[in-house]
């Protein structure tokens, strides 16, 4: 399409879109692009379509959580595809600011590298800083020995992908490393890493041309996919490709701090110390991505104890409602349960205007409009249960990539078992649903197909049990 054709249609789709959301224009461009990067980068495709379908939810666009995800989203989308066009500059500010924001993030270094985020092309690196930097946001201490070690990874990971030097605040940090070290380490610049040494010299080359790489490496076919979005400028000069071995090791390592010195040590264009040291990467390589692979499953492992932790939750607050100011409206539902053909389904579906149960659910409403204790422990009880859902459905993530994902499933599986229980037996805030039916669409079903699951093997129990024995 000419560039007189598209300023021909522009007007006429500034007055078709007049007066519509702006940010849900923007994810219909991301939308109409997301099956170009479905093959390069599936976990962004499907990011791009879900937060394309929750944007039909009402009032869901004018929520900053919300449009901070998109903004996320185009950040990393326009690191493959180019920037999206037609954009006001209005929007483009907010998602380019929201972009590089964590709420609740107090963490200086944290926020240097959300900062630097426009800038890093290693979208898995920038996935990573993201995760820590939600999970320190999240904690009252911000600045533990923990999250330190963390954050001195993902710096590591940025020198090496090219990332310029960061503040004073890593630089303090790493002084202080130092003082931790031998004497003999202090005063030997191969093994500190100071400004001026062979190391510095070899881990600024390796970023240099590691970003070289990755520009090369841009799927420049997809770019010219879609008529919304268009090529970045090209860069005026490139810099000379670096020899084999190099490549290699800056394509496969991502280390902390001191590894990352001794590699650079290891491979800098240095003759005499490449007479006296193996030069084979291979070993050293290999232990790196040992580490990488103890990181995420540390990381995998603190999400599924958090899940649990936030189900126990969830499960201690549903059964202080039904016991406590909720104990009277919850027992009448029990007992028109037993004699309702249907069970406590059939109870729940009745509990509505003109229902058979219209009678429990006007009780269930005026309790929770005038008796403020009630009304309390509800919302306690539907919070954590929303919170459960939400942490359950980002681990069914983790556990549908994982090979032992049966065993993790059945780690799951007596809790989640548990809480459809206590939620399908509790009413919903609106008429005619229970509390499992009002969670998010996922984790609804990954607890009933759990509660389901358990009721089988109760029902296969329960008959095995009750057969008559064969005769002799």
């Amino acid at each position: 399409m000419s560039d007189t054709t598209v300023a021909a249609e522009r007007p006429k789709g500034a007055a078709e879109n007049a007066g519509r959301d702006p940010l849900r224009d923007v994810l219909d461009r991301m939308n109409r692009a997301r099956e170009h990067v479905a093959a390069i980068d599936p976990h962004l495709s499907d990011t791009i379509r879900l937060l394309t379908e929750r944007a039909e939810q009402p009032g869901r666009t004018e929520s900053t959580n919300f449009r901070i995800r998109v903004a996320y989203a185009l950040q990393d989308l326009e690191k493959l595809a180019g920037p999206v066009v037609n954009m006001s500059e209005p929007m483009r500010q907010e998602m380019a600011r929201l972009a590089t924001t964590m709420p609740g993030l107090q963490n200086e270094r944290l926020q240097e590298l959300m900062r630097r985020t426009p800038e890093i092309q290693d979208v898995g690196l920038v996935r990573d800083i993201r995760v820590i930097a939600a999970d320190a946001a999240t904690r009252p201490a911000q600045d533990t020995a923990s999250i330190r070690d963390r954050v001195e990874v993902l710096e590591s990971r940025a020198r090496l992908s090219g990332l310029p030097s960061l503040p004073l605040a890593s630089t303090a940090h790493a002084e202080a490393e130092s003082t931790r070290r031998t004497p003999e380490a202090v005063n030997d610049p191969a093994s500190t890493g100071t400004p001026g040494s062979h190391t510095g010299s070899a881990e600024r080359g390796m970023g240099a041309r590691s970003a070289t790489h990755q520009e090369a490496a841009s799927p420049e076919p997809m770019r010219a996919a879609s008529p919304d979005w268009r090529s970045p400028p090209q860069q005026a000069t490139r810099q000379p490709e670096p020899d084999q071995d190099q490549s290699r090791v800056q394509a496969q390592l991502r280390a902390p701090g001191l590894v990352a010195s001794i590699m650079a040590a290891m491979h800098k264009p240095d003759q005499q110390r490449a007479a006296t040291l193996d030069p084979t990467p291979t070993p050293m390589v290999e232990r790196v991505s040992r580490f990488e692979q103890r990181m995420q499953e540390g990381r995998e492992e603190n999400s599924f104890r958090g899940a649990e932790q936030s189900g126990r939750a969830a499960l201690e607050a549903l059964q202080a409602f039904a016991s406590g100011p909720g104990a009277s409206v919850m027992n009448r539902i029990r007992e028109a349960a037993k004699a309702d053909p249907g069970g406590i389904a059939g109870v729940m579906s009745e509990m509505r205007t003109g229902g058979v149960y219209a009678d429990l659910r006007q009780q269930f409403d005026g309790a929770m409009a005038k008796e403020k204790s009630f009304a309390a422990a509800y919302e306690r009880a539907a919070a954590a249960t929303g919170q459960y859902a939400k942490d359950r459905t980002a681990v069914e993530a983790i556990i549908s990539q994982r090979p032992d994902a049966e065993a993790l499933t059945g780690r799951f599986q007596k809790l989640d078992a548990q809480i459809g229980e206590a939620t399908s037996s509790t009413p919903g805030r609106k008429e005619g649903k229970n509390a499992l039916d009002e969670l998010a669409e996922k984790a609804a079903e990954i607890i009933s197909r759990a509660l389901d699951r358990v009721k089988a093997a109760f029902s296969s129990s329960a008959r095995a049990g009750s057969s008559p024995s064969p005769s002799p």
